[in-house]
């Protein structure tokens, strides 16, 4: 095989990954707080507190995420240590160009607190309404050291005090999807459904919608953290990121683009030491 027909098969490599759907496309929000006041709630669509104790703030204490900058990386803190009469929520809506198939990620921690009870919430939906009952597409609940949704009987637990990634694969749309997963593993996602990545794992595979109203096919151009009365959590997120599409973990990706690079780099030291060699 000619020194071109191989560049050119490495080369149509690297360009699949660059053209694949959803990989590095669709960002539609991030925050990582950075350009948040510490202390102050965050600059999201709406940021909720009902009651005394409930608390939605930008936070850098202790470095719960192990950054190694004490008091230098800011994240997002959830706290509500009283189950009587709080309430609160963070909540992004009207997300620009949002799809009916969309992923969410973030990094959080959840500390050790005494006598911890209920659970924070994460729901996903359409902005027209409070992503109450008949604007919530799929939820997630963060409750006695597991992540779980209303649909899912399973527990997937996580450990205390520790940095955990998060990584929710949603399709609300009328039709099942492929998509590439973790490890490059080929994925398929049924209508209605979601999956569920923990620290790069798949811990849910096909979880069911909400058992809403929500009609199927809707723009998922919202979503929000939130806690009720009864509920004592505390709860730190991290660099989140909401993007349209089935979004191919990054790290996988972006090892097989440089493997292919570092193939091309090789090819172009041996023809030259060819072309010395003529010479």
């Amino acid at each position: 095989m000619s020194s071109s027909v191989r560049q050119f098969g490495v080369c149509a490599i690297i360009a699949s990954f660059f053209s694949a759907p959803f990989v590095h496309a669709g960002i539609v929000f991030q925050d990582d707080f950075t350009g948040g006041t510490v202390g102050e709630k965050p600059a999201w669509t709406a940021v909720t507190e009902t009651g005394s104790t409930a608390r939605f703030r930008v936070a850098n204490d202790n470095d719960p995420f192990g950054t190694g900058a004490v008091g230098q990386n800011n994240y997002l803190l959830i706290n509500d240590p009283s189950n009587v009469n709080t309430s609160g929520g963070a909540t992004m809506r009207g997300l620009s160009g949002a799809s009916s198939i969309a992923t969410i990620s973030f990094d959080f921690v959840a500390p050790t607190i005494a006598g911890a009870t209920g659970r924070v919430s994460l729901y996903i939906g359409q902005t027209a309404g409070n992503l109450g009952s008949n604007d919530r597409a799929f939820e997630l609940f963060f409750e006695n050291n597991t992540v779980r949704s209303s649909g899912v009987t399973n527990s997937n637990a996580y450990t205390l005090d520790t940095k955990h990634s998060i990584r929710m694969v949603m399709n609300f749309s009328a039709a099942a999807i492929n998509y590439t997963g973790a490890g490059g593993a080929d994925e398929s996602l049924a209508s209605e459904k979601y999956d569920l990545y923990v620290d790069g794992v798949k811990q849910i595979n096909d979880g069911s919608r909400f058992n809403g109203t929500l009609a199927t096919g809707t723009a998922l151009s919202a979503f929000s953290f939130q806690t009720f009365t009864n509920d004592i959590r505390e709860i730190y997120i991290d660099n989140v990121v909401f993007q349209t599409g089935a979004v191919v973990p990054e790290p996988a990706a972006m090892g097989l683009i440089g493997m292919g690079m570092g193939v091309l780099a090789l090819r172009r030291r041996q023809k030259s030491g060819s072309n010395q060699d003529v010479l």
